[in-house]
């Protein structure tokens, strides 16, 4: 946010049309790798639509993670990560310090295309 990394974000990327997402964690340098069926697996091929949220204390609480293991971005157990996602949507952001408008994948005006065969790197420089 603001050129500053953020830690414990959720960081979430869909294919439209694709019944398949990809979320991860961002760490305390904002790094984050993707987990769409297995740890680390990365994203669906192609156009991403991207969604950036905090995730409140109630939905690290369903993922059975820590908030410490959430902040250094460790791994959201496997089958964890959608039930999360969807306790994250309904719950939405914790304290406002990331704008409600990145939390939508279709409101929040940032795409990123996932190459395969490629180290995809990608970086969020969000604004109030």
């Amino acid at each position: 946010m603001n050129g500053k990394p953020m830690a414990g974000v959720q960081v979430l990327f869909k294919v439209k049309d694709c019944p398949l997402g990809a979320s991860g964690v961002t760490n305390d340098q904002g790094e984050f790798e993707l987990t769409t069926n297995n740890t680390n697996d990365g994203a669906v091929v192609g156009e991403n639509h991207v969604a950036i949220r905090e995730i409140p204390k109630e939905a690290i609480v369903s993922s059975g993670m820590s908030a410490e293991d959430m902040k250094a971005g460790k791994m959201i157990p496997k089958g964890a990560s959608r039930d999360m996602e969807k306790e994250t949507k309904k719950l939405g952001n914790s304290n406002g310090a990331v704008p409600a408008k990145y939390g939508d994948h279709e409101k929040s005006g940032l795409t990123r295309t996932v190459v395969r065969g490629e180290k995809n790197v990608f970086n969020f420089d969000l604004k109030p």
